[in-house]
């Protein structure tokens, strides 16, 4: 039903699944957060909404256990980067990078969609 796709033109199919670790928060930065879309190596997905420019967007969030180890911070803001800096209709668009509260954030395009047995799309 949702959709998060990915700067280097790969998907990985993932489910939220009953293991994806419940948000300790409500929102991040001025996004409410809404419900999970998927989960993977570099972070967790959510459907959020915008409160300021009042759209749906997808949250990607680097998981706690990584936002003290620099390398994997220095890779998730790599890959924001790389992700802005293209245009292309397969790949989202990135409205913001971001830290909340010392937990780094991407905003990025919502895309939802409806595939026979697959619920998310994630970065890989």
């Amino acid at each position: 039903m949702y959709g998060v796709g990915s700067c280097q033109g790969k998907f990985r199919y993932n489910r939220p699944s009953s293991n994806m670790k419940p948000l300790p928060v409500k929102s991040i930065a001025h996004y409410r957060i809404v419900e999970p879309i998927g989960a993977g190596g570099m972070g967790a997905v959510y459907k959020a909404y915008d409160n300021k420019l009042q759209r749906t967007v997808a949250i990607k969030l680097l998981p706690p256990e990584y936002v003290s180890q620099d390398d994997r911070r220095r890779r998730f803001f790599q890959e924001a980067r790389a992700a802005s800096a293209l245009s292309h209709p397969h790949i989202l668009t990135i409205y913001e990078v971001g830290e909340d509260d010392g937990r780094p954030y991407i905003a990025m395009e919502y895309v939802a969609f409806q595939h026979s047995g697959i619920r998310s799309l994630e970065f890989t």
